[in-house]
């Protein structure tokens, strides 16, 4: 018996990046202050002109619509009907499409097979067979639709893999290009790849900007190798200044970014490199802020965060990090100025003490040594990728 080659299944989206920006359209970042779902659902309906799309596509339009549906100036009666609609379909789709063999199964058997809550057959039913359920039910149930339908597929899709290698060979390319025209005396250097980048952050949201935050952290792009604790960081600074200016514009970046640094400088203090790494990511912390470019890092909402972050964990360099913040705004240290003071107390009790001030000077050198553009382009660019693509899960979802 002869295997047969599967035949690959057309889709209306050219690549996973644009799947990947429609995601972000109909599931908004709590940081996003632009709600979109109106412009994802009309790429929906235009892809839908090109023939059938994945049961949980269509149903996330649906439910998105419902949601949008849901104003003030609408009526109980047909925001009722709107969510109705969306969640019976949704079910409809899903398990119709579950089925196998000739034999049907019912409803109840299908949704335990592919982990559909049970509540969701019951609202089906009652939906088209019996009284519409109440108002507030159905919002419940159309929120529990679309988180059921995030788990299940949105958040397989591209996650990690392509966008983040895409991502990974940007930055990787952008300080291979950047170190060679330093190296040469002149300026600028990897600007294509900057703006490349940017657009995948923008187009992709989250999953770029996570991507793009943890090869720049946690592979240790920005931090020099062989770094020792006290040496400066103006180099760094010098290397990598354009390509995060070039990407601050993104919410989802800087969110992802000061999250991502905070968390460095919240371990406890040890000797060795990871002292090292977190004096580094303090530095460019407190660069970042000072920076014009950094002006949006810098935001009330965003520094009351950090110093929320940097006083729960209590250690050398997140109380450092609190107290430079708190000194540079009156109306936060009137908040947490008694907090921090607590904090430091605690930290003297259990003996982890600051092991003395850094160079955080953030000029430009006038000169950079041939040995600090070694330290920076050295790093574990091989096993980047596979690092990368560590969490992406490849389960497929019982749909088609």
């Amino acid at each position: 018996m002869s295997l047969s080659t599967p035949t690959p299944t057309p889709t209306p989206w050219r690549s996973p990046a644009l799947l990947l920006a429609l995601r972000a359209q109909l599931y908004p970042s709590p940081h996003s202050t632009l709600d979109e779902r109106h412009q994802g659902i009309a790429t929906i309906q235009s892809w839908r002109a090109h023939g059938p799309l994945p049961p949980p596509l269509e149903a996330t339009a649906q439910l998105a619509d419902a949601q949008l549906h849901d104003t003030p100036a609408a009526s109980a009666l047909s925001i009722g009907a709107a969510y109705g609609s969306a969640c019976a379909r949704f079910v409809t789709a899903l398990l119709d499409g579950a089925q196998r063999g000739r034999a049907r199964q019912s409803m109840r058997s299908l949704a335990a097979k592919v982990g559909l809550p049970e509540e969701f057959v019951r609202v089906r039913h009652a939906v088209i067979h019996d009284a519409m359920p109440a108002l507030e039910e159905l919002r419940r149930v159309a929120r529990e639709a679309l988180a059921w339908i995030w788990e299940r597929y949105w958040r397989r899709v591209g996650e990690g893999r392509e966008v983040g290698e895409e991502v990974a060979a940007l930055v990787r390319r952008y300080k291979r290009e950047r170190v060679g025209v330093v190296r040469g005396g002149g300026s600028g250097g990897g600007e294509e790849a900057g703006r490349r980048c940017r657009k995948l952050v923008r187009e992709c949201g989250d999953v770029a900007a996570r991507a793009v935050v943890r090869v720049l952290v946690m592979e240790r792009f920005m931090v020099p190798a062989g770094r020792r604790l006290g040496d400066g960081m103006r180099t760094a600074f010098f290397l990598w200044d354009d390509f995060l200016r070039l990407q601050s514009g993104s919410l989802a970046f800087r969110a992802c970014l000061m999250d991502r640094l905070v968390a460095g400088i919240c371990v406890p203090a040890e000797e060795g490199s990871v002292e090292t790494t977190c004096e580094a990511l303090y530095l460019w912390i407190c660069h970042i802020l000072g920076q014009e470019w950094g002006r949006e890092f810098a935001g009330e909402e965003a520094l009351d965060v950090v110093v929320k972050k940097c006083l729960f964990c209590r250690s050398t360099w997140g109380l450092r990090l609190a107290e430079e913040i708190l000194g540079e705004n009156p109306k936060l240290a009137q908040e947490y100025g008694e907090m921090l003071e607590e904090a430091k107390a605690f930290l003297m009790d259990v003996g982890d003490v600051n092991s003395g001030d850094a160079d955080d000077s953030s000029s430009l050198p006038s000169e950079i040594g041939e040995e600090e553009l070694r330290l920076l382009q050295e790093g574990d660019d091989e096993d980047l990728l596979t690092q990368l693509t560590r969490t992406w899960s490849p389960e497929p979802v019982d749909m088609e």
